[in-house]
């Protein structure tokens, strides 16, 4: 599995200007990244890129700290992004869709183990998803998956991505069975899914 790179460590102001307007020029026009949600992403790195350029050339301090975190974040919601879209591809596919975006990629490390379950939710018509994941470090994310069909590998579409260990899918045929599964992103380290856990929606 290809991991999306940050890129971000050891990078001054002046370097991040430049590193983001790499990704800007590999991703504007780029039919990988032509849905809404990415071309607004491009967009907000494009002006935290900016203000970050602003703001260096300033050499206010306070301000730079500032719009140094804006930028940071726009650039890790653009790789959350860019690591969702390549999940369930080949390694080549998925490498030469990062590397367009002048993102750097690596391939994925130690396994990270999660169990999942699933219980009806609250409201009609909902699932409520839990999950807990074998490690110590605070920064995960979860990539939530759903599907009627689990050994049709085509079929798993993407439900929830969250940073939460719990959430709730709303809109489900009642008298249906639906199959879950759950993917960990922790740090630049993305783990298997999990076994597939089902339930009879009410």
């Amino acid at each position: 599995m290809i991991i999306v790179l940050e890129g971000l460590t050891d990078k001054n102001p002046a370097s991040k200007v430049k590193y983001g307007g790499n990704i800007i020029d590999g991703m504007t026009g780029n039919s990988n990244f032509a849905s809404p949600d990415m071309v607004a992403r491009v967009a907000a790195l494009d002006t935290a890129t900016t203000d970050l350029k602003k703001a260096n050339d300033k050499g206010v301090v306070s301000d730079i700290a500032v719009r140094e975190n804006e930028f940071d974040n726009s650039v890790k919601a653009i790789v959350f992004a860019v690591q969702a879209l390549i999940l369930g591809k080949a390694d080549d596919q998925a490498k030469a869709i990062v590397e367009s975006a002048n993102l750097g990629t690596k391939k994925q490390g130690k396994p990270i183990f999660a169990d999942l379950a699933a219980h009806q939710g609250t409201v009609a018509k909902s699932v409520e998803l839990r999950k807990k994941v074998t490690t110590r470090n605070k920064r995960v994310a979860y990539v939530w998956q759903i599907t009627s069909t689990p050994t049709d590998e085509s079929s798993w579409t993407i439900c929830k991505i969250s940073t939460v260990a719990k959430v709730t899918i709303l809109n489900l045929l009642s008298g249906k069975r639906y199959y879950f599964r759950v993917a960990i992103i922790m740090g630049e380290e993305m783990g298997e899914y999990t076994d597939a856990t089902s339930i009879l929606v009410n």
